[in-house]
């Protein structure tokens, strides 16, 4: 089993990492993904789900649509960096 630890982590107690990390709304996991050699950036909490970010890392005033395809791009990476776990 693939062990997640998160990029960072907000909680006031220590941080146990893994399985509890997976789930933890401390847990903060940064990713990108490119759609049409567009970068989108977020910050993804496995509690509330990802927030796109702009370049400086602030969030995008306006989060993508419902059927912008970076969603899809999205996705992929959440299968890659979780589902192994999962499994």
């Amino acid at each position: 089993m693939k062990e997640i630890n998160p990029d960072l982590c907000t909680s006031l107690s220590s941080c146990q990492g893994g399985d509890y990390c997976r789930e933890c709304s401390h847990s903060l996991f940064f990713g990108e993904v490119f759609v049409n050699d567009k970068k989108w950036t977020f910050e993804f909490s496995p509690q509330f789900g990802p927030m796109f970010t702009n370049k400086d890392g602030e969030p995008k005033k306006v989060q993508p649509a419902e059927k912008n395809p970076v969603w899809d791009e999205f996705q992929k990476w959440y299968d890659k960096k979780f589902k192994q776990q999962e499994d």
